[in-house]
């Protein structure tokens, strides 16, 4: 494929697209051409940043001012003037170490720096600079941290660091953000109406989008981030509304279902149903029974037998004479759905098939086939089933598992398979159901928020420890026994947080450690979607004794002889996400074992580490984020199940979240403008989702 020339570039050109992106930049005067090379697209890509419009909500993670200083030992920030041409001597083939010297207050300094070639010419190019780094007096050299050319009447100046991999620096990213920006600035419009932007005095898209990442002041700063959060809140709310509004308009189908018939399938399960599970039963079947189609939410914890609901569910759609589909975000989730389905459906005459993209074309046609005249009762699968060729005699009942791994056009699209068709959405993230019943307004909500009563708690160990080593000797213990254990890691590799541990070097290490003894497999969200099936397949057979993995351990997965998980800087994950991640152990007979270490010494994350090490009940956990998230949670939404916003934090913001959905729901329920707004709008407002789809 031929690259994108520069005027091909929109905001959602994907990155692969495109070898280089040039710009101007009016600093130096001149045109820039930042090169996209291999490398730099998979570190961009292993940050779900794929296209031009992800770049640019790829927000800072940390602002920094820096204040002018006196020069003294240590660090320093001062203005100088440039007194000398850039001298650089390189150092093997790769490596350069560059020196010039300023004039401060009369007096000259050398500065020196290391593998940053390219600044010779800003350096040759400007009058003055402002230098940032360590002042050595003996010396009287400073090795440079950072510089930039003073703008008129600035006395500071903000440095920003970007949440990266390896191979991208913040400066690096920055430069990418000025090309992705100098071509699509046009593009980009306001959308919140004008009533609440003047309400509110937001300033307008283009200009927070730039603020956040180039602030010049704190006050703009401020700004910027107010006025996103509500534009982000404000869409979300948006679509949320019109979600509701178009089932409102929905008309539905009774379904005919003898109650006689559920006490005899329910008498064929391996165990008895738990209270909750019934009290859910007894909704869903009250729902498939009335007037209007049914979208019901089930918030389950991790444990507590919500599969088995969905498919006693679709045994009650089966009797009344139509067909269920029943989609999962992997393979392997699928393919341990369709085990389970046959295991409970084995004592009566419900046919289920699996359908995802390994299955033979030839059995996929016998399947496509059989679909189509009503010979399957139940289809499991993956996106495979959201194919036009996929069609179904009488479709009535869909169940999505994870569901926030689906956008809403997917979900349309499999519920427009058939007529009067009920949805139940499944989900393994507790929310307390305050906040559920905000987020989900448009579906009615179940919970379930007690594990199976034959289900051993897990037993957790929060050590203050950077290393496993405490915990060493009980692994290889469990190791020996024949058992496999997970290591979890918030990084996939060293980057410019390189103090946290991360996945490639922990894998090394552990290789290098067990050699031949235990197999060790790797596993992270940048891989390709095979290439991270295989890793998890070749785990659940046992081909792996431990897995090292980033937190993109599939939520459901059942590994029964998995029944260790150490998790590495704990601190660095959001509360819930510890608590799913801990949920992927203890799923066979033998006793689970989950280990959060972490060396931070903030109060915050102690309390945090050991109030999760002391319960396993999710919803209780949920509640406790909600009321004590703080600026520590750094990975706690990407993988919780709850809406992924570019800055808005529903728990810290809570404030503007609340005034947000008011001002949606009365936009769109009460304002006589909003079709011709929405009209104006459509485009933009369609394109956005607020959960990453799979």
């Amino acid at each position: 494929m031929n690259a994108l020339k520069d005027t091909d570039i929109h905001l959602h050109t994907h990155l692969n697209d495109l070898n280089t992106i040039s710009y101007f930049d009016n600093d130096q005067n001149q045109e820039i051409t930042f090169s996209l090379t291999p490398k730099r697209k998979e570190a961009l890509s292993q940050l779900g940043l794929f296209t031009v419009y992800d770049v640019i909500h790829h927000f800072p993670r940390r602002y920094q001012f820096n204040i002018e200083t006196p020069l003294q030992e240590g660090e320093v920030y001062i203005l100088g003037q440039v007194h000398s041409i850039v001298k650089t001597s390189f150092i093997k083939s790769k490596m350069s170490r560059s020196t010039f010297d300023i004039l401060y207050q009369d007096a000259i300094v050398k500065v020196v720096f290391f593998n940053q070639y390219f600044l010779k010419k800003q350096i040759e190019a400007s009058n003055q600079l402002y230098i940032k780094g360590k002042y050595d007096s003996k010396t009287n050299t400073i090795v440079l941290t950072s510089l930039h050319i003073p703008e008129e009447n600035q006395t500071n100046r903000i440095d920003i660091k970007y949440p990266l991999r390896r191979l991208l620096t913040s400066s690096v990213f920055a430069q990418l953000v000025t090309a992705c920006l100098y071509h699509t600035h046009q593009a980009i419009h306001d959308f919140i109406p004008e009533e609440y932007q003047s309400k509110y005095q937001l300033l307008p898209l283009l200009k927070s989008i730039y603020f956040l990442h180039f602030p010049k002041s704190q006050q703009q700063l401020d700004q910027a981030l107010r006025s996103f959060k509500y534009q982000e809140f404000f869409t979300y709310f948006i679509h949320e509304a019109l979600e509701k509004k178009a089932l409102e308009n929905e008309t539905g189908y009774q379904k005919n279902i003898d109650s006689n018939d559920i006490p005899t399938f329910v008498s064929t399960l391996q165990y008895e149903l738990t209270d909750q599970q019934k009290k859910v039963l007894n909704e869903i079947y009250l729902d498939l029974k009335g007037e209007s189609p049914m979208n019901r939410l089930l918030l389950a914890d991790v444990g507590s037998g919500k599969t088995l609901v969905a498919l006693v569910s679709a045994y009650m759609v089966f009797m009344s004479g139509y067909q269920s589909a029943f989609i999962a975000p992997t393979t392997i989730l699928a393919t341990q759905h369709y085990y389970e389905a046959v295991k409970v459906f084995k004592e009566v005459e419900l046919r289920v098939e699996l359908l995802t993209g390994a299955t033979h074309p030839k059995e996929r046609e016998v399947i496509l086939e059989d679909l189509r005249k009503g010979k399957i009762d139940l289809l499991i699968g993956t996106h495979a089933i959201f194919q036009k060729d996929v069609t179904y005699k009488n479709l009535g009942f869909i169940i999505i598992d994870e569901q926030q791994r689906f956008g809403v056009k997917q979900r349309k699209t499999l519920k427009e398979k058939g007529q009067y068709v009920d949805s139940l959405m499944l989900s393994a993230t507790p929310i307390p159901r305050t906040l559920a019943q905000s987020l989900y307004s448009s579906l009615s909500i179940s919970t379930i928020d007690k594990p199976l009563p034959f289900k051993k708690p897990i037993q957790s160990l929060y050590l203050q420890s950077k290393s496993l080593k405490p915990y060493l000797p009980q692994m290889i213990e469990l190791l020996e026994k024949g058992q496999q254990v997970y290591i979890v890691t918030p990084l996939v590799e060293e980057g410019e947080d390189n103090e946290n541990a991360n996945a490639v070097a922990i894998y090394e290490n552990m290789k290098a450690y067990f050699k031949d003894k235990y197999q060790v497999g790797l596993l992270y969200g940048g891989m390709k979607p095979v290439e991270k099936d295989q890793v998890m397949l070749d785990f659940v057979e046992g081909k792996y004794n431990i897995l090292v993995s980033t937190s993109v351990i599939e939520v459901g997965v059942s590994v029964a002889n998995a029944n260790c998980m150490i998790i590495y800087d704990a601190e660095r994950f959001g509360l819930s996400q510890l608590h799913q991640l801990r949920g992927r152990v203890g799923r066979g007979q033998e006793q689970g074992y989950c280990v959060f270490l972490s060396q931070s010494q903030e109060q915050s994350a102690i309390e945090k580490l050991n109030y999760i090490a002391s319960t396993n009940n999710g919803f209780d956990i949920a509640q406790y984020d909600l009321e004590t998230r703080g600026p520590g949670d750094l990975l706690g939404t990407s993988q919780s199940g709850l809406p992924t916003f570019s800055i808005g934090d529903m728990f810290k913001d809570k404030k503007i979240f609340d005034i947000a959905q008011q001002d949606a729901n009365n936009f769109v329920f009460n304002n006589n403008h909003f079709e011709t707004w929405y009209n104006k709008h459509k485009h933009y407002l369609d394109n956005l989702e607020f959960f990453k789809e799979v």
